[in-house]
């Protein structure tokens, strides 16, 4: 037998024994996220090819696959966690609907108009509900600084995020209807 076979014999027999449960790792740490799961499950399976291919010496294939996945997954927290501070907590729903309407959008609704809808809805808004945006959008602090900062607890600025996310997004559609 070849390197190449042995290789691949090798690669075969740690997925057969690993990859299920490799799976199962991925699904329950990334639970809310299935298709990370899925991104870090194949990773594992690259990462397992590569090492593999390369020749590193690895004592313990099956301790290294779990660490390997474990690595991946603390590296798709911190991803998903970058991507959250440059996007807003809008709904995959809402980010589709604002997608397909983009360009009629642009077409009809005009920067100063953009600018005014804005300003109506922002001047809406209480002054504590104003800071918790300033705060979380443009100063970038976590809800668990807020919280410190108000004095309020972190469960009770999580639910006024999300219901104040809810009733802008509500706000954006009545105010784009008018166009």
């Amino acid at each position: 037998m070849n390197k190449l076979e042995s290789d691949n014999a090798l690669i075969d027999k740690l997925w057969n024994e690993c990859g299920q449960s490799i799976k199962k790792l991925c699904e329950i740490k990334l639970q809310s996220d299935p298709e990370a799961a899925k991104d870090v499950y194949s990773d594992v399976f690259l990462a397992l090819t590569k090492a593999v291919k390369e020749g590193r010496a690895i004592s313990n294939h099956k301790a290294w696959l779990y660490k390997t996945a474990n690595n991946l997954i603390i590296k798709k927290y911190e991803d998903i966690k970058k991507n959250k501070e440059v996007l807003t907590d809008f709904s995959d729903e809402a980010t589709v609907n604002l997608a397909i309407t983009t360009d009629v959008l642009d077409a009809t609704i005009s920067d100063d108009d953009i600018e005014r809808m804005a300003d109506v809805i922002i001047g809406e808004l209480n002054r504590e509900e104003q800071c918790l945006l300033e705060n979380y959008y443009y100063n970038n602090k976590t809800l668990k600084e807020i919280a410190v900062l108000t004095g309020k607890s972190e469960c009770a600025i999580k639910q006024r995020h999300y219901r104040l996310c809810k009733r802008i997004r509500h706000r954006i559609n009545e105010e784009i209807e008018k166009f």
